[in-house]
């Protein structure tokens, strides 16, 4: 079974606990999931878990009775006891995570651009015109941002899953989606290039499947 089925069917499994359990564990998969273990090592545990925490909600007992009060040590234990990422399966998450971002980020590059409205303008008159999407420097920026800003803050959350205050996250986003404004709204005057936009669309779809064989893949 791929890690893709195992994460499907723990989720199922997930859907039956109750509240109290439910954030705990949450809390728990999340903090694994920026550790050095493997994707399907994580959801290997999180079965495991949500076994056992499954059957003392059966017996009318809490997460707290099988894994005890300290969930940050209980954790650290169990990753000190499993075998760390290997350097193919980091080099693969962060190709998936690169390709995931891009092809999001240029489809919402395409959908808000001026140049495709006027482009699909002059399609449907039957008029010729310039087939270019131009990239500019605010474009870049900002996807540089959403992209590093967004790892940064997703370690943070789940290495602080614990303990991390709400207003703090809230902080993180705000600031990613401000910078990535004011980056692309400054910046959008100055044009690096231009693509073709059936190019580009070929690109997205190519990143698009891409992605979808990579999570078939993913073991």
């Amino acid at each position: 079974m791929n890690t893709n089925d195992m994460r499907k069917r723990n989720n199922e499994l997930d859907k039956k606990l109750t509240f109290e359990n439910k954030t705990a564990m949450t809390d728990m998969v999340v903090y694994l999931r920026v550790s050095n273990i493997s994707n399907k090592q994580v959801e290997e545990i999180r079965r495991d878990l949500l076994v056992m925490v499954l059957e003392a909600q059966d017996r009318g007992d809490d997460i707290s009775s099988v894994i005890g009060d300290d969930y940050k040590s209980f954790c650290n234990q169990i990753i000190e006891n499993t075998i760390p990422k290997t350097m193919s399966e980091k080099i693969f998450e962060s190709i998936y995570i690169l390709i995931s971002a891009l092809y999001i980020l240029m489809t919402i590059q395409i959908t808000v651009s001026s140049s495709t409205r006027h482009i699909i303008t002059n399609l449907i008159n039957h008029k010729k015109g310039d087939l270019s999407i131009p990239i500019d420097l605010g474009f870049v920026v900002s996807t540089l941002v959403i992209l590093f800003g967004s790892y940064f803050i997703v370690t943070y959350i789940g290495k602080k899953a614990f303990e991390v205050p709400s207003k703090r996250i809230l902080f993180g986003v705000f600031g990613i989606i401000f910078f990535s404004f004011v980056g692309s709204y400054e910046l959008s005057n100055i044009i690096l290039f231009k693509v073709n936009l059936l190019l580009l669309i070929s690109v997205i779809i190519i990143l698009f499947g891409t992605n979808k064989l990579f999570i078939s893949k993913r073991i």
